[in-house]
């Protein structure tokens, strides 16, 4: 019998975390002595959790007269909450806030201007991920990758080698993770993480997912070619079957496929790397996604090999 568990939730190949500051608050975030109260909201996994809240002790050890009070949760019920919060003006003083929020959030006027801050020694790249045409509106706090992530001694259960990740297209990853979903109690490899996913095949394809104008950057056909892949990986069996995938979606690194040694292999950000390791009990190893042999020529899905570059 199959283990289940879920897949984390992505927007694009290059994900940049940053922290936002409410500009209307539901409250007075300074005490009648003068101390302030600061309510800070994240996200993640319980590794996450721990980490930010010996950052938050930390703080408030240099920081005497400043208490934070923490408000966390996963990501599947973060967004909901927060967007009630700040329809009735009582969103937390600072937020952890995910990069395609940051603009809806300040054109709505509920974040704060943060372009007095010095943000000399972040690459600028970086900083722009947090600027509208209205100002700067959060600071990153990390940028991380979307990397497929491979637990070894799942591999070596299976008899499975791991494969070379410097060449492998995918139809070695379909092939591979086949083999250890027929020869192990693990599925081969969990779900996709979209739309990382879907942008990362498009850049393989010499396409993105949006222009520098904003508009669609690709076709309809794009799209239908690549959940054409997706249902040939599950109807190999290299993937689980859609009411395991469906399953895989909610849950944090903790309790997914991949941190429950449910599957072989997962896409994940890096920065996750850490709780997976930590939930599974294993040293998983990241690898580059599969792709083509020739750069510049098409990907090999599963059943077309011979598909011409685009």
């Amino acid at each position: 019998m199959k283990r289940t568990g879920p897949l984390a939730k992505a927007v694009t190949a290059l994900a940049v975390s940053a922290l936002a500051l409410t500009g209307c608050g539901g409250g007075d975030s300074a005490a009648a002595d003068g101390d302030v109260e600061l309510r800070f909201a994240w996200w993640g996994s319980d590794t996450r959790h721990q980490q930010t809240q010996k950052i938050i002790d930390a703080f408030e050890e240099e920081n005497p007269g400043i208490t934070v009070t923490g408000e966390y949760g996963d990501w599947s019920g973060y967004w909901d909450k927060l967007a009630t919060q700040t329809a009735s003006s009582d969103a937390p003083d600072v937020i952890q806030m995910e990069e395609k929020y940051i603009r809806e959030y300040a054109d709505n006027g509920a974040l704060l201007d943060l372009s007095d801050v010095d943000v000399s020694e972040i690459d600028e790249g970086v900083v722009e991920s947090g600027r509208t045409e209205e100002g700067l509106f959060g600071v990153a706090t990390g940028v991380n990758i979307m990397a497929l992530v491979a637990n070894p001694a799942l591999f070596e259960e299976a008899g499975v080698e791991l494969p070379d990740d410097s060449t492998w297209t995918w139809q070695d990853y379909s092939d591979v993770a086949a083999q250890i979903t027929e020869n192990s109690d693990a599925y081969g490899a969990s779900g996709p993480n979209e739309p990382a996913g879907f942008q990362i095949w498009l850049r393989q394809q010499g396409k993105e997912m949006t222009t520098p104008e904003g508009e669609l950057g690709f076709e309809v056909a794009d799209a239908a070619e690549y959940l054409e892949l997706q249902k040939q990986l599950i109807e190999d069996g290299a993937l689980p079957p859609a009411s395991v995938l469906t399953e895989d979606q909610s849950p944090g690194p903790d309790q997914s496929l991949t941190g429950t040694n449910g599957a072989a292999m997962g896409m994940w950000w890096t920065n996750q790397l850490s709780a997976l390791n930590a939930a599974s009990g294993n040293d998983l190893l990241p690898l580059r996604w599969p792709g083509t042999r020739d750069p510049g020529s098409s990907s090999s899905p599963p059943g077309r090999r011979s598909t011409p570059a685009r």
